[in-house]
């Protein structure tokens, strides 16, 4: 991923989340060649504002050829059930569960794509992936599968 781009991105990040509402908070930092979104937090009362910023977040590392990544960890207790929650709402933009850390968050890839077409398409595209949604019993199953490698990792 050329440098630029991640500066890029960096830059429209910085405004996107400017025009967050009072006590949101959002941090990202370059790492590597990819974008890592380490805080995304909106306040209660603005439901909908956080799929809305997210959709432009991904539009643009989508715009720049940026791949992004995330830690979902919705508190900082081990085993907390509304991991499930955070870790469905993002796959429904793309991002992919990658593992699992010893502080029990998942962590997430999201390749950028060249056939969005801007936040409104990913909007679209969020909204279609409910009908095909992470279910409990998948969530669960990938789990179990990243405490094993995790507990027996390979040669």
């Amino acid at each position: 991923m050329p440098q630029t781009n991640l500066q890029s991105l960096a830059i429209e990040l910085r405004a996107l989340g400017a025009a967050l509402p009072r006590g949101s908070r959002f941090r990202f930092t370059p790492e590597g060649g990819d974008m890592h979104l380490e805080e995304l937090s909106i306040p209660a009362g603005h439901r909908g504002i956080g799929t809305a910023f997210l959709a432009r977040v991904v539009a643009a590392a989508d715009r720049l050829g940026c791949p992004t990544t995330l830690h979902a960890d919705p508190t900082d207790k081990p085993g907390d059930p509304c991991t499930f929650e955070l870790v469905r709402w993002y796959a429904r933009f793309g991002y992919v569960a990658t593992g699992l850390s010893t502080e029990d968050w998942v962590g997430m890839r999201r390749e950028p794509r060249e056939d969005r077409g801007g936040p409104e398409a990913i909007l679209r595209d969020y909204a279609r992936a409910t009908e095909d949604d992470l279910t409990r019993e998948s969530f669960d199953a990938m789990m179990e599968a990243f405490y094993h490698a995790r507990r027996h990792p390979g040669p």
